[in-house]
């Protein structure tokens, strides 16, 4: 029934007596054919119309106070504490809405058989025992349990609805969570990464800070992203591979071979990055000679496909299940946030040298998102990150 306030007062009256007029109605016509095929059986001469007519004006009284009914029992509420003053207050008030349909029901008798109806004064009593006596239990009892059902309803909606909300704010906390921890663990190599080069190549140092301060800009200004197209996101792992470039120098080629129309597809916020950085930390860093990272993208049956694949030593056949560090188990961690189970996350090996990791996902756009199980993340352009120098 929500918050009444005098603003929005009409527009309740409006949605209830659609309601009641509309099912007064029905029980009106109904209640028509039995009184109508019960007195006609007993040799009744009164019309169908009669019945018809007598039963809308009865229905048509309690549906037109049905509001007012309603507020009453919002305002006192028959529960266990003060059930008593709400239940005295009811019964004041139905006798007050009893007195003027005992009128109404004169008035109906009146009109619609004058020559078997007295005055007013001289049946008034009988006629509001009769009216008053069935009324209760006949009207304002139903109009009351419908209220209390559909307070309940709504409370029943209003508590899903928290529960979504929590659980939408839950997901992005730990997606938050997921994310803060990924950063430093990015930024802590990278940091290791400059330091080596302090003492040997000053230069590249040099270049290398300037680069990872461009790619620490565009993760500050994304704080609050979940989602970017995947042509955000593999910027920013072109960034963090040229800031590698600068550490290895001719030892580090990267290939990049994208479809053009898996671009736009959204992707987690920087959920490439820890997989990139995986492939040169165990695979090229432990090549002898030139190393290559090479980033494949193809959308297919709903389906975003990436693959980055390293020519490194490669993982051990035999080493049964995969040893995945926090960076790869942060990645997975995300993907079941975003996915549930409608992902896929493989590593294996590519060829006799190298390793392959494979990542698959839902490939619809943020809008047809919004309205499935991904409204509980934000998708969103991120502040375009400053181009690295080439040469640099």
């Amino acid at each position: 029934m929500g918050e009444l306030s005098g603003k929005n007062l009409p527009a309740w009256c409006l949605r209830v007596w659609r309601w009641s007029f509309a099912l007064g109605a029905v029980f009106a016509l109904l209640a028509a054919l039995r009184d109508f095929t019960a007195y006609r059986g007993g040799g009744s001469k009164l019309t169908l119309g009669y019945w018809v007519a007598g039963e809308l004006m009865v229905f048509a009284f309690w549906s037109f106070f049905a509001p007012l009914i309603l507020l009453v029992m919002k305002r006192f509420p028959i529960g266990r504490a003060g059930w008593l003053r709400s239940s005295s207050v009811h019964l004041a008030f139905y006798c007050a809405l009893a007195g003027l349909y005992t009128v109404h029901y004169w008035a109906t008798d009146r009109i619609l058989a004058p020559e078997r109806t007295g005055a007013l004064s001289k049946s008034f009593e009988w006629t509001f025992y009769v009216a008053a006596s069935g009324a209760m239990v006949k009207y304002y009892a139903p109009i009351l349990v419908g209220g209390y059902i559909a307070i309940y309803y709504g409370r029943l909606r209003e508590q899903e609805l928290r529960t979504a909300t929590l659980a939408t704010e839950l997901a992005q906390a730990q997606l938050r969570a997921l994310k803060m921890q990924l950063q430093p663990h990015f930024l802590f190599n990278t940091l290791h990464s400059i330091s080596t080069l302090v003492h040997t190549n000053a230069k590249g140092a040099d270049r290398m800070i300037a680069q990872l301060s461009d790619l620490l800009r565009a993760a500050l200004n994304a704080d609050a992203v979940e989602f970017v197209s995947l042509r955000q996101e593999l910027d920013l792992a072109e960034k963090y591979l040229a800031i590698e470039q600068t550490r290895f120098s001719d030892r580090l080629a990267v290939q990049f071979d994208i479809a053009p129309e898996a671009m736009e597809i959204p992707v987690p916020y920087l959920i490439l990055q820890p997989i990139v950085e995986n492939a040169v930390r165990h695979g090229i860093s432990k090549n002898v000679g030139r190393g290559t990272i090479a980033v494949q993208a193809r959308a297919d049956d709903d389906r975003l496909r990436v693959t980055i694949t390293d020519n490194g030593p490669g993982i051990a056949e035999s080493s049964g299940r995969i040893r995945e560090g926090v960076g790869l188990k942060n990645t997975r961690a995300r993907l079941e946030q975003a996915y549930a189970e409608g992902f896929e996350l493989k590593l294996t090996r590519a060829g006799e040298r190298g390793t392959a990791v494979e990542l698959v996902v839902p490939s619809r756009t943020g809008q047809e998102r919004s309205a499935g199980e991904a409204t509980l993340h934000r998708w969103q352009q991120i502040e375009q990150i400053p181009e690295i120098p080439k040469g640099a």
